[in-house]
């Protein structure tokens, strides 16, 4: 079992080319390029998404700060 292990922690890289690849063909048969391309935008999003929120983004701290710039008097003419 160690040596299987082994073998794959060495080609980590190739085997999640080849996912990937295989994930994307799937997709494309059975949904075609606009749908599959939607999804891959989605998807993408929620990993940006994931990212912030495991870096500490605060969204309710970002929107608080960005309405208190909108009620300054300097915006106001």
């Amino acid at each position: 079992m160690t040596e299987f292990l082994k073998l794959i922690l060495l080609n980590i890289g190739r085997i999640t080319g080849v996912l990937a690849g295989f994930i994307l063909a799937l997709f494309l048969v059975i949904f075609g390029v606009w749908k599959t391309v939607f999804i891959l935008l989605l998807t993408i999003f929620g990993f940006i998404l994931g990212r912030f929120y495991d870096d500490g983004f605060d969204i309710k701290k970002t929107f608080r700060e960005i309405l208190s710039v909108l009620r300054m008097d300097k915006w106001h003419s």
